[in-house]
């Protein structure tokens, strides 16, 4: 069995650099070889710094309109040993 190794990309911010975060982690994922890597989406909102899970199109990761989108769930990351994950 092949399983597929899970990556997270972490794109946006509250700084100035939030829109080349933005086509820098479009350019990632669309070089990643999607058969060997499942990719989680981690985008961080411009104005507040909520982390939030993105389940969109790429193109609305480029174009800054990712979280209107319906596809994002707040997240919140784990420090706990015990409990890995999102």
């Amino acid at each position: 069995m092949n399983k597929r190794k899970t990556v997270a990309v972490f794109f946006g911010g509250c700084s100035a650099e939030y829109t080349v975060s933005l086509q820098s982690a479009g350019a990632v994922i669309r070089s990643i070889d999607k058969d060997r890597y499942q990719l989680v989406l981690i985008g961080m909102n411009h104005s507040f710094g909520t982390w939030l899970w993105y389940r969109g199109s790429i193109e609305s990761i480029e174009d800054d309109s990712w979280e209107q989108k319906s596809e994002c769930v707040q997240v919140f990351a784990s420090f706990d040993k015990k409990v890995h994950g999102l």
